[in-house]
């Protein structure tokens, strides 16, 4: 190990850059940089020659974002597929896959309109799905449902309940809000799949399911800046001197 070089580390960079990607490469560096740093931690080495190497650098990604007329025919498309409720909630609600997936009916107080977030269900890198708590106090959050999708969700658990009186003990009750008609959990990569196929039978522009969360943050976003836009024109346009003034009789006026 004491023989592991920088320019030998560059090397080996270089080489696996001609087959795999920037990505890729650079998650072998950073493997690599961790386990010379616990080789240093137990004074195997003394210097970790990653520190001399310029890995290579993964290129950001542009998010593409749906527009209003797109975003309508999916859901239009989508109500008569089974991924209809993973791709609404990820549109009005912006959650993320593994949030959406492990959404359970506890999780969801109708009567405020309002959802928690508790539970992902990922696919680890053994292939294993299985069901974890947000990493971090952010991650564990509460969401306030659209009017909407509250009612579309109450349909929803409406038909759930009435396929499991069908199929009695053969349904396998995990409580999902998204699952199939038997109760199983969906597999992540199903999702994503039906996803690709469905927006490619569209014909929509070629976005991940991941891209669909950002379309309630781009709305929220416009609506902010339309918002401050009015009360600046409203603000001008008004005789009062105090813009806090003007502002709570814009709000106050009938």
């Amino acid at each position: 190990m004491d023989k592991l070089r920088p320019d030998l580390i560059q090397s080996f960079i270089s080489t696996k850059l001609e087959t795999h990607s920037n990505r890729n490469v650079r998650y072998y560096y950073k493997i690599l940089n961790c386990a010379l740093n616990t080789a240093i931690k137990w004074q195997i080495i003394s210097f970790n020659p990653c520190v001399a190497v310029t890995p290579p650098k993964v290129p950001k990604k542009s998010i593409e974002i749906l527009d209003a007329v797109e975003v309508n025919v999916l859901l239009d498309a989508a109500k008569e597929t089974v991924i209809y409720m993973p791709i609404l909630l990820a549109i009005t609600c912006g959650m993320r896959r593994g949030e959406i997936l492990g959404l359970k009916w506890n999780h969801i107080d109708f009567e405020n309109n309002i959802l928690h977030i508790r539970d992902n269900l990922v696919r680890t890198y053994t292939g294993e799905v299985l069901t974890q708590n947000p990493k971090t106090d952010t991650g564990k959050r509460s969401i306030t449902v659209p009017a909407e999708t509250i009612k579309a969700l109450r349909q929803h658990r409406k038909y759930q309940l009435k396929v499991k009186s069908m199929l009695h003990h053969q349904y396998q009750d995990g409580n999902y809000v998204c699952c199939w008609e038997d109760g199983r959990h969906f597999h992540p990569d199903y999702v994503i799949s039906a996803f690709k196929k469905l927006i490619r039978k569209l014909e929509l522009t070629d976005i991940r399911f991941h891209d669909l969360r950002h379309y309630v943050e781009s709305f929220v976003m416009w609506s902010e800046l339309i918002l401050v836009l009015i009360l600046q024109a409203f603000i001008k346009i008004t005789p009062h001197n105090n813009k806090f003034t003007t502002y709570q009789a814009s709000l106050t006026s009938p």
